[in-house]
């Protein structure tokens, strides 16, 4: 099957979108699909966007086959609009998107959440970090981060990372038990994740791959009840503890600790039988094969 597969170079840095092109695109020839540079060469179109493409671009396609739908909802985009009108499939990573922004195409849409190889997050080096901290690996919310911050200060007894240092703090000064490092290569990332004993995900992604990164090395997640991390968490409660607010975060940060090692490798296995990259593009492959039968 020969694809021509336009991920445009406008998509965001942040939330993993990248990443999950770039992979996915490394996946898809294992199921037998050829990449061509143009439209006369392919058998169908795939739109793998984010925000809008480029205008020019756009107006040489006469069709779109397939589009995936990252998000940049928030306010809708005209342009994002005519795309989902004009794909005759769409690709959703996660389901509330499609509930909150395009329901009237929901017939034509699959859910296809994002992935990762699980061979990155095995075998991994120490951080340098010691071990068994709380991490808070994203800040996109700032109500968010005012919650990691109060947590920090009123457990004394444990310690708190953060791989950023938000705006937010500005004028305040952190409690001796939490530490900002700023943003990390990925290779290091992946061993910072690996060494903390709970993951704090932000509310604010589509599909969070940092939920996913922390069930791959066995870690489980706290995070806020709503948009992808509910998604998840409701789908593989396994997983972690959502909360509504700051008496639940710390209530469930508590029961999160408390729990047997044992619990690590069932999240370890959510990854393994849903969201591995081998999966993604199975499932990827289906659609392009719908696509062509009708």
């Amino acid at each position: 099957m020969k694809v021509l597969h336009i991920p445009f170079d406008n998509l965001p840095r942040h939330g993993g979108v990248r990443q999950h092109v770039r992979l996915l695109l490394a996946h898809m020839p294992s199921q037998g699909v050829e990449f061509v540079k143009h439209m006369e060469q392919a058998d169908l179109v795939h739109v793998q966007t984010a925000y809008p493409p480029p205008r020019r671009v756009i107006d040489r396609l006469p069709v779109i086959d397939v589009m995936t739908c990252h998000g940049g909802f928030i306010p809708p985009i005209p342009q994002v609009r005519r795309n989902l009108y004009d794909a005759k499939m769409i690709i959703s990573v996660a389901r509330w998107i499609v509930d909150h922004f395009f329901p009237e195409y929901a017939k034509k849409t699959v859910v296809i959440p994002n992935g990762l190889d699980l061979n990155e997050w095995t075998g991994l080096p120490p951080s340098g970090l010691e071990p068994g901290y709380v991490l808070w690996g994203s800040m996109h919310d700032r109500a968010d981060w005012n919650m990691f911050y109060k947590l920090a200060t009123e457990r004394i007894d444990l310690r708190f990372v953060s791989t950023l240092r938000p705006r937010a703090l500005k004028g305040l000064s952190l409690p001796p038990n939490l530490h900002t490092i700023g943003l990390q290569p990925y290779s290091k990332f992946r061993s910072i994740v690996n060494d903390a004993a709970v993951v704090v995900s932000c509310g604010s992604e589509v599909c969070p791959t940092l939920v996913l990164e922390a069930w791959a090395c066995g870690k489980p997640v706290l995070a806020w009840n709503g948009h992808g991390n509910a998604e998840l968490l409701n789908k593989h409660v396994a997983g972690g503890y959502l909360y509504d607010n700051f008496g639940e975060m710390s209530a469930g940060l508590e029961m999160l600790l408390l729990q047997s090692p044992k619990a690590d490798e069932e999240r370890r296995e959510i990854v393994r039988q849903n969201y591995t990259w081998d999966k993604i593009a199975k499932k990827t492959m289906k659609v392009y094969e719908r696509c062509l039968d009708t």
